[in-house]
């Protein structure tokens, strides 16, 4: 029986999502940006309370860990670095998929608190320990 030598694409790890700290551009304020790949979660560093805000996430794709890989990223980092909690709200046009975003946050231990205003569905919200 001949045997065939076939290289399996590697899985991403936790420690191939970069962490990258900049000013916004106008200078008022810092940011945090998680990429993995062409996926990447966009973050409000509000230094004096200790928060990171979460204000937008995109994926490549679905379903293939790669949110959850660059959301550990994120933990990681606000728990190294001294953070108290991470925040967000989910927005009126991801109401179509609010399923799966309740079950993402869920699962890496936010709390959501269903509040209709405006574009806001829900609040999000982790303490980091």
């Amino acid at each position: 029986m001949k045997m065939v030598n076939s290289i399996l694409p590697q899985k991403d790890t936790i420690q191939d999502a970069a962490v990258h700290l900049y000013k916004d551009h106008n200078d008022v304020c810092y940011m945090c940006k998680i990429s993995l790949g062409h996926s990447f979660i966009n973050c409000i560093i509000q230094e004096e309370d200790k928060i990171i805000e979460i204000v937008d996430i995109q994926c490549e794709t679905i379903n293939d860990g790669i949110g959850s890989l660059m959301m550990e990223k994120l933990i990681s980092y606000a728990s190294e670095n001294n953070y108290c909690k991470i925040v967000g709200w989910l927005s009126i046009v991801d109401e179509e998929h609010i399923d799966r975003l309740r079950h993402f946050y869920m699962k890496h231990g936010f709390t959501i608190k269903t509040e209709y205003d405006g574009m806001k569905l829900a609040d999000i919200e982790l303490l980091i320990i």
